[in-house]
């Protein structure tokens, strides 16, 4: 932390320098916008129908707020959708490296697949103190060798 960056103490409270780092958490994008110009109705009219506002409706399409399952619910019927088509595409949450790992482990055959997912249930337990299995499977060292 740089002499800039450094706390300043107020009180019994610490004071942290204010960053951008809050804006550069965004959320990704969800599809009210996309199926709202589908169903060819305005910002306006579909905060009405809804019983909102337009600068909050306009904040949920940008991804300023967080959409609950009662507005899911609510836009729904109004843009001839499900709920869940409203949700952002799960992969674009991802990044390049995670979209990377999935491609990749897409096109493994299922028994590969399982030999993954067995991987990294015993990373995971490994990070979380479980005690090691007594070595990897024989399928994965000749896959290593």
């Amino acid at each position: 932390m740089s002499a800039l960056e450094s706390p300043c103490r107020i009180g019994n409270a610490i004071d942290m320098p204010k960053t951008n780092a809050a804006k550069n958490l965004r959320r990704p994008p969800n599809r009210i916008r996309e199926w709202r110009k589908a169903a060819g109705l305005s910002l306006e009219e579909l905060a009405f129908r809804v019983g909102s506002t337009n600068p909050t409706l306009s904040r949920y399409e940008r991804g300023q707020r967080s959409l609950t399952v009662d507005l899911l619910v609510q836009l729904a019927p109004h843009l001839g959708c499900r709920p869940a088509d409203l949700l952002p595409d799960p992969e674009s949450v991802l990044n390049e490296a995670e979209r990377a790992l999935l491609t990749g482990f897409k096109e493994l055959d299922p028994e590969d697949r399982a030999l993954v997912q067995r991987m990294v249930q015993s990373l995971r337990d490994t990070a979380r103190g479980a005690p090691l299995e007594t070595g990897p499977a024989p399928r994965l060292l000749r896959r290593l060798n």
